[in-house]
């Protein structure tokens, strides 16, 4: 009988030691779920962040653009300005 029990024994610590390696299994599964999704999220924000920051760069980059387009026709409307009068503007004759 005593070996009845110590069998008994030894298949209920085989069963729990098997049923605790597949809980341990599926923790594990989970984690690695958990952990995938994290990714997951980590790359959705950081194509997000890259997006809005493009987005921004293609802006400031036509606010820079519009500004030098700006400076420039300023500075053509400058000299314009300053330039004589077709009518002052000494002839030469060669």
């Amino acid at each position: 009988m005593a070996s009845t029990k110590s069998q008994g024994a030894s298949i209920y610590d085989s069963a729990r030691t098997s049923m605790k390696r597949a809980l341990d299994d599926d923790a594990d599964a989970a984690n690695v779920d958990d952990v995938a999704a994290l990714f997951d999220d980590l790359e959705a924000h950081e194509y997000k962040r890259a997006r809005v920051a493009k987005l921004r760069h293609l802006h400031m980059q036509d606010t820079r653009d519009a500004k030098v387009v700006d400076d420039v026709s300023d500075y053509f409307s400058s000299l314009l300005d300053d330039a004589p009068d077709a009518d002052t503007t000494p002839q030469v004759h060669v």
